[in-house]
């Protein structure tokens, strides 16, 4: 069939380029019929990982003999979210209400736009103030071109924390809180993005880095910066390849992905100057066309100093969690990681409509949940900085966890755990997360 026109509906926000830019058809092609199903599968999820759209129809129409027209219909999202920030810095609400101390509360708000002007482009502010100062701004996507191929984004951050990680022992961190400002964090990065292809990508990041401690994190730990400073600046440059067949960014069933990177940081001639390499390969598929399917996701690390600022590190236990280990970190010069899981879906999405809600793009809730069984393994081998202290004992040991859970994947990218998981130190435990793509 030869295609006439795309036609598109429902995009009150979102321009029609961002929408056209994600398919893998356009007008004038000649696609196969005995195709059309996986062709138009393989569309809707490519809308639905943009995090533009709750849902995605794509059906055929004005077919007359061998020509015709895809019609796709998409609901928006919710795009514009306040941030409202209100805390104390008390153990807990009732020493708050005895001491009546409110310069030890924490406030704030921001805003953060997930479709700016209809092209994606994410814009937010936050602020915090109080017991902390906190300042960030980030805009993202900045399309350079007509094709939508090459981007730009930015990202501020400042920090004045009362609370703080000096150091890691018995694998647990160490924290430190006081009425004083610990740390003065200034923090910038500009990305360049060049989307080569619908599933090739590649990222150019430079960053900027300003720290300054006190004098009370230097003498808990010498090494948190550059031994014996209390203030280090950190360039950073970086180069990233990505490589994305996966049927979901967030909760994949299908497909493979793999992400290879390269960063440097510091300055020839700095004590902190190194190289960090990252590699991550992922594949999923559904087995015996029933709803079940297994998934794997395999990581390495490789850093080539044995001494790091303790800011650095972030082996396990801190964006990569071994189910099982969820209480710990493990520091170390590199790291191997598998993550395996084999999922059963119960039942098949479900909708639920909330009525009292009158706004289209909040009110109606998908879910589906999953049963799974998972194995996880991970290794981290000890550099010279973690060899001062025989407390963390889990380095340069096998880390296991084995367990079963539910997920339950819902809107907005949403997908809350509850797994039981038995490790390799024999602790066994239930756990819940919430995981979110933003």
């Amino acid at each position: 069939m030869v295609i006439d026109s795309i036609l598109v509906s429902g995009n009150n926000k979102t321009v029609d380029a961002i929408i056209k830019r994600e398919l893998t058809f356009k007008p004038g092609d000649t696609i196969a019929l005995k195709k059309l199903t996986s062709i138009l599968s393989e569309n809707k999820d490519n809308l639905l990982k943009t995090s533009l759209f709750n849902y995605v129809t794509i059906t055929l129409a004005n077919v007359r003999q061998n020509r015709g027209s895809f019609k796709i219909i998409v609901e928006e999202r919710w795009y514009l979210w306040p941030e409202l920030y209100f805390a104390h810095a008390d153990r807990n609400l009732s020493n708050f209400i005895k001491s009546a101390d409110w310069s030890r509360i924490k406030y704030g708000a921001g805003l953060t736009h997930y479709n700016f002007r209809g092209r994606k482009e994410k814009f937010g502010f936050l602020f915090i103030s109080g017991f902390v100062n906190r300042y960030a701004l980030t805009y993202r996507n900045f399309y350079l071109d007509k094709k939508l191929q090459h981007s730009l984004s930015a990202e501020l951050f400042y920090d004045t924390p009362k609370k703080l990680v000096y150091d890691v022992e018995q694998n647990e961190e160490l924290v430190l809180k006081a009425e004083d400002i610990l740390i003065v964090k200034k923090e910038g990065y500009l990305d360049y993005n060049y989307r080569q292809n619908l599933y090739t990508s590649h990222n150019f990041r430079i960053g900027y880095l300003d720290y300054n401690i006190s004098d009370t994190i230097l003498s808990l730990n010498p090494d948190y910066l550059e031994t014996g400073l209390v203030d280090a600046k950190f360039p950073t440059i970086s180069y990233a390849f990505t490589w994305d067949k996966r049927n979901s960014v967030f909760y994949p069933t299908s497909g493979f992905h793999t992400l290879s990177r390269a960063k440097h940081v510091g300055l020839i001639n700095n004590e902190t100057n190194f190289w960090q390499f990252n590699q991550e390969l992922s594949f999923y598929k559904q087995l015996f066309n029933f709803p079940l399917f297994i998934g794997t996701l395999n990581k390495a690390k490789l850093t080539t100093t044995d001494k790091r600022p303790l800011f650095m590190y972030d082996e396990i236990g801190y964006r990569d969690n071994l189910r099982g280990f969820e209480y710990y970190v493990v520091n170390g010069k590199y790291a191997l990681m598998t993550f395996n899981t084999i999922k059963y879906r119960l039942f098949k999405t479900r909708i639920v409509e909330l009525d009292y809600i009158p706004i289209p793009s909040i009110n109606k809730v998908h879910f589906t949940p999953y049963l799974n069984i998972f194995f996880d393994a991970g290794y981290v081998g000890r550099d010279a900085l973690y060899n001062r202290s025989d407390t963390n004992l889990l380095v340069d040991e096998l880390l296991t966890g084995m367990g079963i859970g539910i997920d339950v994947v819902t809107y907005y990218d949403r997908v809350l755990s509850v797994y039981y998981s038995y490790n390799s130190i024999n602790e066994g435990g239930f756990y819940i997360s919430i995981s979110s793509g933003y």
